[in-house]
């Protein structure tokens, strides 16, 4: 209960220094510039007309390589093939502000090594914010995300594989027992289902937009959050380097040498629930003509209640503490518009969410030359401004 009032505390102060710190600025502002004209209207672009504003796009990628007796290449093919589909719908009117956007995102690849398509991306993420405005830069907000995979997934090797499997309960189990002179051939083993881990966030609060422009918007949000991440009963991989001790050598093979199957850790997950002080801020923007846009994001949630946590968590060295289960969640998006119909895209995702995975970032890379089409009802462009008298 303690931690619950100093959290509770320390967001109601964090929420009246923003809305003190962007007053001051408003009245600095006030007093520097004419009468007709206030801060907003210096670092803001001009207001949107009310209307639903809509686009949706869809894009692919392909390549092929095949090589046949190639010096240090294994003969073969390799595809690569991914589509994409990015939509977006804002609502505006007056002081409302409803933005909604849709990403799905898949790939497959096949290559000499492992002669079977195996996905390489998958990515459904839908969100919903609501922004009220008492000010054009201020005031509350409603927001809901969803991300989650869509298919199943399989971790899947080229040669024989010990998987070293962790449960929720601590208790460790293998695919190929090397104290059993047996062959190993475990080559794959099952990890997710489809739409598993699903992700869900949802946060109310207050949010401040300082500067808005069409090159630079920076919109800052702080509030009351809660995720769930449903995934019991499913794997990921936590591989460590191999050696004498967490891989040893099979019974047919030469004792305190590692053993020459190699192993991969898998640990169990469970589901987590938790709720708490969030924070995020958000940059975004399109420069040289539109042809770059760009998108970068920061955010933290601080659970002061959370589910049961795992036994893993312990077992890493981790303890019931608002710190060390603090989440984080960092991204950066780019895209260069090369022609109307081709773009290329670099994405970066990391992720940290000690009570799913301690003591671990899940990071993304992604840069993807893709090919699509795309339709949209933009705003029509806003009129020059007068000529200052």
């Amino acid at each position: 209960m303690l931690s619950f009032r100093r959290v509770f505390a320390s967001s109601l102060a964090f929420s009246s220094l923003v809305i003190a710190t962007q007053a001051s600025a408003q009245d600095v502002a006030a007093n520097t510039v004419k009468k007709e004209a206030t801060d907003v209207k210096v670092t803001e672009a001009p207001a949107i007309p009310n209307g639903v504003y809509a686009s949706l796009r869809g894009d692919i990628t392909l390549s092929f390589t095949d090589q046949q007796r190639v010096v240090g290449q294994i003969d073969g093919s390799t595809v690569n093939f991914g589509v994409k589909i990015d939509g977006k719908a804002d609502v505006i009117h007056d002081e409302h502000e409803w933005r909604n956007s849709l990403l799905i995102n898949a790939g497959l690849t096949k290559t000499p090594n492992i002669p079977e398509f195996i996905k390489n991306t998958d990515s459904l993420q839908f969100e919903s914010i609501y922004l009220y405005h008492i000010k054009p830069w201020i005031g509350p907000f409603a927001r809901f995300k969803l991300d989650t995979p869509m298919f199943a997934g399989t971790d899947v090797r080229p040669g024989a594989t010990n998987y070293k499997v962790t449960s929720q309960d601590g208790t460790i189990t293998q695919t190929c027992d090397p104290t059993i002179d047996a062959e190993c051939k475990t080559t794959r083993f099952p990890l997710t289902d489809g739409f598993q881990p699903l992700t869900l966030r949802e946060s109310i609060g207050v949010f401040a937009q300082p500067y808005k422009t069409n090159p630079i918007t920076i919109e800052a949000r702080v509030g009351f959050g809660a995720q769930e991440i449903l995934a019991d009963k499913q794997y990921a991989i936590a591989d460590i380097a191999d050696d004498a001790t967490n891989c040893p050598a099979r019974i047919n093979e030469t004792p305190g040498q590692k053993s020459a199957v190699p192993c991969v850790e898998v640990n169990q997950l469970s589901d987590v629930l938790q709720a708490g002080l969030e924070a995020n801020l958000e940059v975004w923007g399109k420069v040289y003509d539109d042809k770059i846009t760009y998108k970068a994001y920061a955010g933290i949630l601080a659970p002061f209640a959370h589910g049961d946590l795992p036994q893993s968590y312990f077992d890493a060295g981790g303890q019931d503490d608002v710190g060390q289960l603090t989440n984080v969640d960092l991204g950066i998006n780019v895209n260069f518009k090369i022609v109307e119909w081709a773009s290329l895209t670099y994405e970066l995702k990391a992720v940290r969410v000690p009570q799913l995975l301690p003591d671990t970032f899940q990071v993304r890379n992604t840069l993807m030359l893709t090919m699509g089409y795309g339709v949209d009802n933009k705003p029509p462009p806003a009129p020059a401004p007068a000529p200052a008298k």
